[in-house]
């Protein structure tokens, strides 16, 4: 039989009934251990009671600070000397009991095994080291700092069989059920306070938490108390450094999908490992473990949600005005591939203005030019945007937009010249409403141009924006420009005609505008290729006819197709504007090197 008691930490702690006999003595601990928890009183049986056993042990285990028991120190120092608990003092009587040569269990031993500490010492330098075990007859229980040992629970309360002390003091229980057991006597009502929180649940009776350690005593030689190496700390502190610094360092390189998959492996090979060493007899930690990994993963994540939030704001800050929302947010998708720094691209660029806008100002209200020019504006550039069009600004009753930039876009000549027809046809519904209100009717010239340009953001210290420059800039401003000289609504230059696809373009003419040396050929888009309607297409190639004609100074077979054309188009300016140029060739013959190039000495 071994008897329990406790002791008592508080400042009003007293001594109750008598001790047992300390297992240590002062002199047998001397700088092994200095960390137990200090003892101020006691609770113990009667002085007849306590030495008529053989054994008594503590029963206090150690309560960590969120209130859990997860361990019991095996040994408890109450002034100079120390006590066995009440696990220690059964194991060392079971194994006094079940020597070869013993009758039975139950029988009074005659010796019963003491207990060694473990290291021993080096006895040549008299140096002291901490206690990692306690050794009873050949076994060695490991034990960490202040003797405290894991309690290896078999699982939720009841993981041991439950037999009422009622029955047994009324013999209705089997003498074969207790026969060869060994039996703890506690309380497991709720009423009786011996209920406490551990690792498998938060009420569970404190006596078996006592009958878990000594079967983990029992299961010694397979494992069934964990060590707790004096490195652990040591390790934990390293196994947090390294896996923090990879984990940080890769899951900041990592996307959202691929930052997952780490974190499950990181949490998988955390899990697999401890695992091993448990099957190994190593209790290691793992909270803090997993604890870093997820604190990593939702920190990436979180910084990763403020910083995309913060580029999407800074693109929608930088690019918002000039380019589409669906654009801005496309961006958005890899905001650090986009910024406003200046390079060099192939681009196309658009040119558009109001056709006598002086004379319409004068016509109108100043409350009435502002509705005209701001519904205008708002149309073009909803149109300009709509065909994925980077709107760089409004010079007056101008527009100015460009294709190809932020965002690269392979096809931008097409993009720019189907935006200028939608354009075209916008402004037709724009007539119809301005009539309507008895507003002037409104024209307007759009001048395209595709080549190098130079994007980014310019201007001065007071005052930037996101725009292009270059010739091939000034040639669309050009373009834009020539397009009243011929009687049409759009124009663009060969570059454009050559990089677009998908459209029916008219050849205009062969011009040299002013700042340009080279001459370049002329276009205006008609329509779709799959709108092409069978009169157009006939059209068009009579007028390709008087291109020839007109080149090789054919003048009369050139003029006669123009008069069959001014039948279907009587209010076609082009075709007025050849048959003058015709007239004005016969009276006065070009020279022997004319080469059909009309030339513009103005803006």
């Amino acid at each position: 039989m071994v008897l329990g008691y406790y002791f008592n930490s508080n400042q009003d702690a007293t001594e109750i009934g008598a001790l047992p006999e300390p297992i240590f003595m002062k002199d047998d601990l001397a700088g092994r251990q200095t960390q137990f928890a200090l003892r101020k009183g006691y609770g113990a049986n009667l002085e007849k009671i306590t030495f008529a056993a053989p054994l008594a042990g503590h029963f206090n285990p150690t309560v960590d600070t969120d209130g859990v028991i997860r361990r019991v120190p095996l040994i408890a120092q109450y002034q100079d000397d120390y006590y066995e608990s009440l696990s220690l003092a059964m194991y060392r009587l079971y194994r006094a009991q079940t020597k070869p040569g013993q009758e039975r269990l139950g029988t009074l031993p005659a010796r019963i095994p003491g207990a060694q500490l473990e290291p021993a010492g080096d006895p040549k330098t008299g140096n002291a080291f901490p206690i990692e075990g306690i050794r009873i007859d050949g076994l060695s229980i490991p034990v960490g700092l202040g003797t405290n040992t894991l309690v290896p629970f078999r699982g939720r309360q009841q993981s041991f069989p439950y037999i009422s002390l009622a029955d047994v003091y009324n013999k209705t229980v089997p003498k074969e059920k207790l026969q060869g057991k060994i039996l703890l006597v506690g309380t497991t009502a709720p009423g009786l306070a011996d209920l406490r929180a551990t690792p498998v649940s938060g009420l569970y009776p404190g006596v078996e938490v006592h009958a878990n350690l000594l079967a983990g005593m029992l299961d010694l030689e397979k494992g069934g108390i964990k060590s707790i190496p004096p490195f652990t700390l040591a390790i934990e502190l390293l196994a947090i450094a390294v896996l923090g610094i990879v984990l940080t360092v890769c899951m900041a390189l990592m996307s959202a999908i691929p930052s997952a998959i780490a974190l499950a492996l990181s949490v998988g090979l955390v899990l697999v490992i401890n695992l091993s060493l448990w099957q190994a007899g190593f209790a290691m930690p793992i909270a803090s473990l997993l604890f870093l990994i997820a604190g990593i993963y939702i920190g990436n994540i979180a910084y990763g949600y403020f910083v995309e939030s913060r580029h999407k704001r800074q693109l929608a800050d930088l690019f918002g005005t000039y380019v589409p929302p669906e654009l801005v947010e496309k961006m958005a998708e890899n905001p650090l591939q986009y910024n406003m720094v200046a390079k060099k691209a192939q681009l196309t660029v658009l040119f558009a203005d109001i056709v006598g806008f002086t004379s319409i100002s004068e016509r109108l209200s100043p409350q009435e030019l502002t509705a005209f020019v701001n519904e205008y504006l708002t149309e073009m550039s909803a149109t300009i945007r709509s065909h994925g069009g980077t709107l760089d600004k409004y010079i007056g009753d101008a527009i100015m937009a460009f294709w190809g930039a932020p965002i690269d876009d392979v096809n931008h000549a097409t993009s720019g010249v189907t935006a200028a027809l939608a354009m075209q046809s916008k402004l037709r519904e724009l007539k119809t409403e301005y009539a309507k209100r008895g507003w002037p009717e409104i024209k307007v010239g759009l001048g395209l141009s595709t080549g190098d340009m130079t994007v980014g953001d310019m201007g001065s210290k007071i005052r930037k924006a996101y725009t292009v420059m270059g010739d091939s800039v000034n040639l669309g401003s050009r373009l834009e420009g020539i397009t009243r000289t011929y009687g049409v609504g759009v124009l663009v230059s060969e570059a454009t005609q050559v990089a677009s696809h998908g459209i029916i373009y008219r050849e205009i003419d062969i011009v040299r505008v002013k700042g340009k040396d080279n001459p370049i050929r002329i276009y205006e888009p008609i329509c779709l290729e799959n709108e092409l309607a069978s009169d157009v297409r006939a059209r068009l190639e009579q007028w390709q006819k008087v291109l020839i004609n007109y080149r090789t100074q054919a003048w009369q077979a050139a003029d006669d197709t123009l008069v069959q054309l001014q039948a279907i188009e009587p209010d076609c300016k082009l075709y007025t504007l050849y048959r003058e140029r015709i007239a004005q060739w016969r009276k006065s013959p070009p020279a022997v090197d004319w080469d059909g190039v009309t030339k513009f000495d103005t803006k």
